[in-house]
């Protein structure tokens, strides 16, 4: 495996990894119930380096759960 072929590989990763965020971000938008879609999406953000993302939606994710727990 060359160089050129390992950044190749990794830009066609990284292009992929978009696309999931960018259909999990609709998914989202649109059911916002989908506790599913966006534990992937957090996923998604942590793999690609976006941890306040990440850690922002799970702090929502965390607080509406509360929100929904009976006392």
């Amino acid at each position: 495996s060359s160089y050129r072929d390992d950044m190749d590989s990794d830009e066609a990763s990284s292009s992929q990894l978009r696309k999931a965020i960018e259909y999990y971000e609709r998914v989202v938008e649109r059911l916002p119930a989908h506790l599913d879609a966006q534990l992937q999406l957090a996923d998604l953000y942590r793999l690609t380096g976006h941890a306040d993302k990440a850690l922002a939606l799970m702090d929502r994710l965390m607080s509406a759960g509360a929100a929904a727990s009976p006392v």
